[in-house]
């Protein structure tokens, strides 16, 4: 970023973007695995390990993706760059991030969790006090 583009600021976003493979990937654990299962086998040092291996080689396949779409641009590094190749770089670095946000908004949009999580809180103190009055009559 520093070296080729001249722009370390785009840094955060590339890092976040590379990351985004994680968070595709826990929902697919959580329905394979228990929340039991996936939070005995998901300790923070493991979480930490596989954030930090997808964030890697999140960063490394789209370093590679974005080399190979400039290069077609006709990208030369260290050098005074084409019509061609700005116009490749600004939707490399500009509109694909645009999208993707936009992407991600409409997905967000559709988040439905949050809407239900009144109904499951009274669910779960409802099981818990059922639960409760189980334990207390065994008790007695």
């Amino acid at each position: 970023m520093q070296y080729n583009l001249g722009r370390t600021e785009w840094l955060s976003l590339v890092g976040i973007l590379s990351g985004l493979p994680m968070l595709l990937t826990l929902p697919a654990l959580e329905k394979k695995f228990s929340k039991r299962n996936l939070m005995f086998f998901s300790v923070a040092g493991l979480i930490a390990a596989f954030q930090g291996f997808f964030v890697k080689g999140g960063m490394g396949l789209t370093s590679f993706i974005i080399g190979v779409f400039l290069k077609n641009g006709g990208y030369v590094a260290n050098a005074v760059q084409t019509e061609k190749a700005l116009f490749y770089i600004e939707i490399c670095f500009i509109w694909i991030p645009i999208v993707l946000c936009v992407i991600i908004a409409v997905l967000t949009y559709f988040y439905k969790l949050d809407s239900l999580r009144t109904t499951m809180t009274e669910e779960l103190d409802n099981r818990r006090e059922s639960m409760n009055i189980k334990c207390e009559a065994l008790a007695e």
